[in-house]
């Protein structure tokens, strides 16, 4: 007897799961409409060709053996230093470089800039830089002779802080 009662509900059991996959299914696309679409780049595969670009010169890089080191310092509110030496494979410094840096606001990139470097004395490279923004900024170090051109990408965090007094 109870064989037959399952019976007869069988084609509604059926009917239900569908009906519940449906309404998940509908709740899936009302909430993905609602939410964020990702992250959209306009010319992304110009931008990835660009990267890629960006990998291989890191990989002649290492092989020519090529350490940028990249010092940043803070001189007042506002105010940083930027100290750049390279060094070769055998860790000798590398004289008479071209060194300018490429100054990225992460938030918002109409504050970005480029600063070509001083030269202190024969073997650092410096420039001072104005960051008026609060924020997370990465400073691009692009470095070359004529022969080879090398990347190095610090990061920075910069607290700018209000005058309390007013």
């Amino acid at each position: 007897m109870r064989f037959n009662k399952f019976k007869i509900y069988w084609p509604y059991l059926i009917f239900g799961s569908f009906i519940i996959v449906l309404i998940v299914n509908i709740a899936y696309v009302v909430v993905a409409n609602d939410t964020w679409r990702g992250l959209f780049t306009e010319n992304s595969y110009k931008k990835g060709l660009g990267h890629n670009r960006t990998l291989e010169k890191a990989e002649e890089q290492k092989k020519l053996g090529i350490t940028i080191l990249t010092g940043i310092r803070k001189s007042s509110e506002g105010m940083f230093l930027i100290e750049t030496l390279v060094k070769d494979k055998n860790y000798q410094i590398i004289p008479n470089l071209k060194v300018f840096y490429r100054i990225k606001y992460r938030p918002d990139s109409k504050y970005d800039f480029d600063v070509q470097s001083q030269q202190n004395d024969s073997i650092f490279r410096t420039a001072t830089i104005n960051l008026t923004k609060s924020g997370d900024w990465e400073i691009e170090t692009v470095v070359s002779n004529g022969e080879f051109v090398a990347q190095d990408v610090k990061d920075l965090t910069v607290i700018i802080n209000p005058d309390i007094s007013q």
